[in-house]
């Protein structure tokens, strides 16, 4: 059975990791290109050498993430239902914003360059980044339910910090995106995936180890 297996926890660590590695290697296909001061979405856009390869990651990754909404709730809903419902129904929104309509729907590799592909896809992704804001605190929320105090610590932090992160990466995209620090809209953008992406990832990892 897939729900609540092993092989579904390791399927989250693989969508997570791979929301990191895949960029990276991305990378090296895409001459001039910055991990750090350009967003994930310029290796998709209409530029850019690597656009099939990056857009059809952002399918797979949507779908995955979707699937592991599923079995977040499904394993659960048990703690907190409520809880464990509106993780679901934000990571189904990533899934669906960031990951399958944003593949669709390209940015220009000019990001201040609208076009109605671009304002799609920026609409669906700050909808999605909106959403998942929320993860790490419905996280904590269940994870303290479990008594878990360390995990429900961690994803309050996460929290906290992906919402500085997001902060930041909203000033690296405006008219300071040319200063040293907060041109790294890059940069704040992976950092605050990672925060998100942490009390995902030790809640998966807690589980194939027990």
């Amino acid at each position: 059975m897939f729900w609540n297996s092993r092989f579904s926890w390791w399927l989250l660590i693989f969508v997570l990791a791979g929301d990191f590695i895949v960029p990276v290697l991305l990378a090296f296909g895409f001459k001039g290109y910055s991990c750090t001061r350009r967003v994930i979405s310029v290796l998709s856009s209409t530029g850019s050498p690597v656009k099939r390869l990056c857009r059809f990651w952002m399918l797979l990754q949507g779908v995955l993430f979707a699937i592991s909404g599923v079995n977040l709730f499904l394993y659960y809903q048990t703690v907190s239902y409520t809880a464990a419902l509106w993780l679901m129904i934000t990571l189904i929104v990533f899934a669906a914003l960031e990951g399958i309509v944003a593949s669709f729907y390209s940015i220009e590799e000019d990001v201040t360059k609208l076009t109605t592909s671009a304002v799609i896809h920026n609409t669906a992704s700050v909808t999605a980044f909106a959403a998942l804001s929320f993860e790490p605190l419905f996280m904590a929320v269940l994870m303290f339910r479990q008594r878990d105090l360390l995990l429900g610590g961690l994803s309050t932090v996460c929290f906290a910090a992906a919402l500085g992160f997001q902060a930041l990466f909203l000033f690296s995209v405006g008219p300071a995106r040319h200063r040293v620090i907060l041109g790294l809209s890059g940069l704040w953008q992976r950092a605050a995936l990672f925060c998100m992406y942490l009390p995902l990832a030790a809640a998966a990892a807690k589980n194939i180890i027990n």
